[in-house]
């Protein structure tokens, strides 16, 4: 007679019991691997592969010499670098001494550093929803994704925002059976990062606030952290520049460019493209 499997048959094992042996060295060899061709490329010189970051720097550099939102000193004050926090984080690195290329590496190495950290996030995040093994399969999906491994080491705010909306998914699960909400931190700093933050600072907090409604419990002023440093963020730029929208946002906006019918049909028309690669495996 065969015996009944005790509870401990049910663990998992090896790696998948241990992620981080699998998934840091994973994610190790596939940003080594990237930077060695990047690097190969460029005669071992760290060089920005889009423009974006060339202004980012430049940005960072004109707040520590003095003259914030101002691409050099004397222009009028602009928003062109449309990361705040990564705008800040990438000065306080030049004040510390990385300059110029030294200043376009640490872009890079830090998106590599977040790219470790998404890897493990999205283990957990999948841990929490499906299990270890879905958990690890994640990890791995992450690790091996080309455009998104491209994402994180190309030294843009990409790189800080998607992490931080990973670091703010993983916390929402978290705070899912809790009455406080243990996602403020990421929420302020996922805020502070890029212009999307505010929609979706908006979105938790009402989705947080309405179930505590719901649940007859008390709202927690927690929850509306975020959409306040999201506001905080529009009225600096506001005060600064004299538009509550930042440069890049501008330029960047369908409605702007097109006018709103033709931007609601360029919307529609990628909307489509996306369900089909999505879906269908189709795109473009």
């Amino acid at each position: 007679m065969a015996a009944e499997a005790g509870p401990s048959d049910t663990r998992p094992s090896g790696l998948v019991a241990r992620p981080s042996l699998l998934l840091l060295p994973l994610a190790a060899v596939v940003a080594g691997v990237f930077l060695w061709f990047m690097l190969a490329a460029t005669e071992g010189h760290f060089v920005p592969q889009v423009v974006d970051l060339y202004l980012l720097c430049q940005y960072a550099r004109a707040m520590v010499e003095g003259h914030p939102f101002r691409y050099n000193a004397g222009d009028p004050p602009s928003t062109g670098a449309t990361s705040l926090l990564h705008t800040v984080v990438l000065a306080i690195a030049h004040a510390v001494g990385f300059r110029g290329e030294g200043l376009v590496a640490f872009a890079i190495v830090a998106g590599a550093g977040l790219y470790f950290g998404s890897v493990m996030l999205a283990r957990a995040v999948a841990a929490r929803l499906a299990g270890p093994r879905e958990g690890a399969l994640a990890g791995v999906l992450v690790a091996l994704g080309g455009p998104v491994v491209w994402s994180f080491l190309y030294g843009s705010d990409i790189a800080l925002f998607l992490f931080l909306a990973l670091w703010l998914f993983e916390r929402w699960l978290a705070s899912a059976e809790g009455a406080r909400p243990r996602w403020t931190a990421p929420g302020v700093l996922l805020a502070l990062a890029r212009p999307e933050g505010l929609p979706i600072a908006f979105a938790l907090a009402g989705a947080w606030t309405w179930r505590r409604r719901t649940e007859r419990g008390a709202a927690s002023l927690g929850a509306w952290l975020p959409v306040l440093a999201g506001l905080a963020v529009t009225g600096l730029y506001r005060l600064v520049t004299g538009s509550w929208l930042g440069t890049s946002v501008k330029d960047k906006s369908l409605f702007a460019s097109y006018g709103i019918n033709q931007g609601l049909a360029l919307s529609a028309e990628y909307l489509v493209d996306l369900v089909r690669g999505l879906l269908l495996g189709l795109y473009p």
